[in-house]
């Protein structure tokens, strides 16, 4: 997975740009918040329970052609300094150390719901339509 390539965030975490080792087929990991820093912003930061709902979510929805499947769902690690302005220095006097993430893996697609939807000239009422018929 490529720490460098975000493609997008919200309240339950960041998204990042990876590939399957086999086929190198592009996927999307959603990192779900987990750091006393997210709460402080305000966000959801329970990863276990964040995982566990969307989950139970998708198994509840089925396979629909009009939601991104979940792939898979995974223990991700990344490499951190302690203190994250020391990782910006890269001072070889840093300690670094590996930090686990919960990571949820979807296919990827080109756009976003909110990319899709900046894009369109759909009023709100038109907007509410859309999402409401995806799962029809």
């Amino acid at each position: 997975m490529d720490w460098q390539a975000e493609l997008g965030h919200g309240t339950y975490g960041k998204v990042y740009l990876s590939t399957r080792r086999g086929d190198k087929l592009g996927l999307a990991v959603k990192m779900l918040r987990d750091s006393p820093e997210d709460a402080e912003q305000g966000c959801i930061m329970d990863a276990f329970g964040a995982a566990d709902d969307e989950v139970r979510r998708h198994v509840a929805l089925g396979l629909n052609q009009n939601i991104v499947r979940l792939v898979d769902v995974g223990l991700f690690r990344q490499l951190e300094s302690e203190g994250k302005k020391k990782l910006q220095q890269s001072s070889s006097k840093a300690s670094w150390r590996w930090n686990w993430h919960i990571g949820l893996v979807f296919d990827l697609y080109e756009c976003d719901v909110r990319q899709f939807l900046q894009k369109s000239s759909f009023s709100t009422g038109g907007a509410r339509h859309v999402m409401n018929s995806v799962l029809d």
